[in-house]
């Protein structure tokens, strides 16, 4: 029997719901990103742990293979499944993912960055070349270029965001201290688009951070490394409270809640 065109107009998209395996990989990386799971810990075996959960082995091995894709869990040879650490095996990608899960987790890598990238501040300005001084200028440049606005608004404005600070890693000229700032530099790139969603609702904090970046640049210039090390802080402290304010705002979708 042919269907009636006002039948056949009727259909529609159906209604997309995710998968259990794909529940079950977003139940444990919220166990990982709260710390329930820690890094190095491993996991129940695959029975064991299919059993807790209430589902087929299959399906926790389809669930796991998405960890491992994301970085989030490893597999070791005649061993187990363990969490890998973002700082190890997972790299950028997987801190990535976890902020993704747990957007706080963003407020941890503030608390890194007001270590290392202050830290680095100050000896960029303390030890900066001048082929560093030509690079700067250019770093500078670039930034002034894209515009206040565009700095947050447009991706190309947060990778040049990103570059001056992986800049500031390499003027250290610590090659251990420039390797740990590279990683925090990199992971800062994946985490760019979430922080940049949540500052388009601050439009003004763009020029705010456009000056206060020229500022960093002009005290590594003329080799001030306390004036350096104090704005680097300042700026970090303005990103913590925008974000925190916009965050209040709101409030992030946290994937699997």
């Amino acid at each position: 029997m042919a269907m009636k065109s006002d039948q056949i107009d009727s259909i529609g998209p159906l209604e997309k719901t995710p998968t259990m395996s794909r529940r079950v990989a977003e139940y444990l990386a919220r166990l990982i990103a709260g710390g329930s799971l820690r890094p190095g810990e491993k996991l129940p075996g695959e029975t064991a742990l299919a059993q807790r959960l209430g589902v087929s082995r299959p399906t926790l091995r389809e669930a796991l293979g998405v960890l491992r894709a994301k970085g989030l869990v490893e597999v070791r040879p005649r061993s187990g499944t363990y969490v890998t650490s973002a700082l190890a095996g997972g790299g950028p990608s997987a801190v990535g993912e976890l902020v993704a899960v747990d957007p706080t987790k963003i407020w941890e890598l503030l608390e890194i960055r007001k270590v290392v990238d202050t830290a680095a501040a100050a000896l960029a300005a303390s030890r900066r070349t001048p082929a560093d001084l030509i690079r700067l200028a250019e770093l500078r440049q670039s930034v002034r270029n894209l515009g206040g606005h565009s700095l947050i608004r447009r991706g190309e404005g947060g990778k040049a965001y990103a570059r001056f600070f992986a800049f500031i890693a390499q003027a250290s000229h610590n090659t251990l201290f420039s390797h740990l700032l590279s990683w925090v530099s990199t992971t800062l790139r994946h985490l760019l688009p979430y922080s940049r969603d949540r500052l388009a609702g601050r439009p003004e904090s763009g020029p705010v951070i456009m000056d206060q970046i020229q500022a960093i640049a002009q005290a590594i210039e003329d080799g001030d490394p306390d004036r350096a090390r104090r704005l680097t802080m300042e700026h970090l402290e303005y990103l913590e409270k925008a974000l925190r304010e916009v965050h209040a705002l709101q409030p992030p979708v946290v994937i699997g809640g």
